[in-house]
């Protein structure tokens, strides 16, 4: 097989023994002609330059008849006239076509007969995607000029309206129909159907006519109000989604009794039903099919029902509803589930081990922002299951088991999130056993002692918040000197605790580093220099007192700060309101000796008399000191002779 670039300015002479030829698309601007030659070639892929225009091709250009053996043809922005699509439509082999950003409309379909259109029987896909069409009557077209089409892309048109009235023999044939993205598409029987992101409105019509389908994706349109009890789904529906949309009330009964569904997906709708009751209505033989269960993001309330009679499901997702209620005690979940996302609900009591007995497989569990929900397990239970995810944000945590962190090292845990909880103890040093884990929070928890030196070896961790804890012991707890290794973090907070010592300048070899906080702590020192750690703001290392350097606004002198601002000399330093030295001080001071000095030598300058005695007094007192200092000099003269 050989495998050419083509280029218009390149005069080409090529083997007609090439199997495969693909074109460049950013610069191909017109068709070498020497392609006629390729008898044998077998694929064949044009495109126009996403910079430089559409392809062009001449009415007189008549190479392509010649590739006789051509099995798939793809052009995409393709400029020429309908002849060199007719030409197209007698390649005699031709299985794969596609024709998408070609700029064609209805007027192709309406100004051109389908006789003169006569598609191999061989043509089993065929893509009109990103096209102008608007009116379904290319769906009867294309039933006049295939007759073994296969897949059928359509999406990314201006389609409209109706297309149950406009297959014709198509039909007998299509197993795969793409019409997402367009205004407004109704459907028909097929296997697949994608109506996604359309504008599709009112009340869900009953489904059961279409008796081949086994996908359907309904998503992101406007289908509103209630389903309605009568309506069926086609018996076999194995996929159903209708997410995003503005449906109300709960699910039908009759959807329980579509035995082959595995996954039903109705999140981000207003569905209100009480949950006991949708899983009621689900109880029929779906429960022994469904393996993905999507309910986030409607208002569905009520406490949890038994759920382990869904003896196949594996995903189930209540994500931001409105559960509430005590939780049951005798209740269990499915023992095949593998991810269980309860979070932001108003759950309560307690969770125990009885209630995830026998789930072998559990990978994910998120049960955050249920505030009034307790985990008890039995310090004695060993788990079944091996997670690599755990959310349990602001529930009602106040200790771990020790079983717990034993079992994640054997696993390849992801990310922990056991923040708001009321944790205590210290975190354990087998943490740096999970050498895959990415995320751990555990902020605003009770934890003391030092940041285990073990997690240096957690070198995938991205994301590290341990804020607002009690990390200090007997020993007060320090940063870990090679946190450094951590090189893959992005995110890193310890701030709110009670660590002291100085930053690790390890620190400085965490160059993805684009989150971090160390304030309201006790460290001590310089902050390291780098790029880095100079371009946060001061706020990430405010309030620790003995902490110097840029941003900090303090100076350092060896490694000490200094008693002044750096960048503003104008503004008044505070003192220690303790100090003995401080400004309250020297003001007095000052204020004493002016106050003295006035009372003692302004009583001199304005009183004569007291000006005599003052002068009589020095003469004294100089006599005295003369006729002392006499004395004592004559005596060690004496003593010396």
């Amino acid at each position: 097989m050989i495998i050419w670039r083509v280029q218009s300015h390149i005069n080409l002479e090529i083997s007609p023994s090439c199997s495969i030829l693909i074109s460049d698309s950013i610069i191909l601007k017109e068709i070498p002609s020497q392609l006629g030659n390729l008898s044998n070639l077998q694929k064949l892929y044009l495109g126009g330059s996403y910079h430089g225009g559409a392809l062009k091709i001449d009415d007189g250009d008549h190479w392509l008849p010649n590739l006789i053996s051509l099995t798939h043809l793809s052009i995409s922005k393709l400029n020429t006239s309908h002849s060199f699509l007719q030409m197209i439509a007698k390649l005699p082999k031709l299985r794969e076509l596609s024709l998408s950003y070609c700029s064609l409309s209805d007027h192709f379909i309406l100004s051109v007969r389908p006789s003169k259109f006569n598609f191999s029987s061989s043509l089993s896909f065929l893509d009109l995607s990103r096209n102008s069409f608007t009116s379904s009557m290319i769906l009867q077209w294309l039933s006049n000029v295939t007759s073994n089409l296969v897949e059928l892309d359509l999406s990314g048109n201006l389609l409209e309206g109706s297309t149950s009235n406009h297959f014709g023999r198509v039909m007998n044939s299509l197993e795969h129909l793409e019409l997402s993205n367009n205004i407004y598409i109704q459907g028909f029987s097929l296997e697949e159907l994608n109506v996604k992101g359309n504008q599709i409105n009112g009340t869900l019509p009953d489904l059961s006519i279409f008796s081949a389908l086994k996908t359907l994706d309904l998503s992101g349109n406007q289908l509103n109000g209630e389903i309605p009890e009568s309506n069926k789904l086609p018996s076999l529906l194995e996929s159903l989604s209708m997410k995003s949309n503005i449906l109300e009330g709960g699910i039908p009964k009759s959807f329980g009794n579509a035995c082959a569904l595995c996954s039903l997906d109705m999140s981000n709708n207003s569905l209100s039903e009480e949950f006991p009751l949708i899983i009621h209505h689900l109880s029929g033989c779906a429960r022994f099919s469904l393996q993905e269960l999507n309910l986030k993001g409607n208002q569905i309330n009520g406490t949890l029902p038994d759920l382990s009679i869904f003896s196949s499901l594996k995903i189930l997702d209540l994500d931001g509803n409105k559960l509430n209620g005590e939780i049951p005690k005798d209740i269990k979940f499915p023992p095949q589930l593998e991810e269980l996302d309860m979070q932001s609900n108003s759950l309560k009591g307690v969770l125990t081990d009885y209630h995830f007995a026998n789930m072998s497989k559990l990978d994910f569990l998120e049960l955050s922002e249920n505030s009034l929900l307790a985990l008890a397990f039995s310090q004695n239970w060993v788990p079944p299951f091996q997670l690599s995810y755990l959310g349990l944000r602001s529930c009602k945590l106040d200790m771990v088991p020790k079983w717990f962190w034993a079992k994640l090292a054997f696993g390849e845990f992801i990310s922990m999130n056991i923040s708001y909880n009321n944790i205590h103890g210290r975190i354990p040093t087998s943490m740096g056993s999970l050498l895959h884990l990415q995320a751990l929070l555990l902020r605003n928890n009770n934890l003391t002692d030092e940041i285990p030196f073990s997690l240096r070896s957690c070198t995938n961790l991205v994301m590290l918040d341990i804020a607002e804890n009690k990390l200090s012991g007997l020993i007060p707890g320090k940063i870990p000197s090679k946190i450094g290794k951590l090189t893959s973090l992005e995110s890193l907070d310890l701030s709110r605790n009670q660590l002291v010592g100085s930053i690790p300048p390890s620190l400085t070899q965490i160059y993805g580093l684009g989150v971090l906080d160390l304030s309201h702590n006790h460290l001590t020192g310089k902050i390291p220099t780098s790029t880095q750690l100079q371009s946060f703001n001061a706020s990430s290392y405010e309030d620790n007192l003995d902490l110097c350097g840029q941003p900090l606004e303090k100076f350092c002198i060896d490694g000490r700060p200094t008693q002044w601002l750096a960048q503003e000399p104008n503004v008044e330093v505070q003192g220690d309101e303790y100090s003995l030295f401080n400004r309250e001080f020297y003001m007095s001071m000052t204020f004493g000796f002016v106050i003295s000095f006035w009372v003692v030598f302004g009583s001199i300058l304005f009183k004569r008399s007291w000006r005599h005695a003052y002068f009589k007094f020095l003469n004294n007192l100089s006599d005295n000191i003369y006729v002392k200092v006499a004395i004592f000099a004559n005596k060690i003269s004496k003593g010396h002779g």
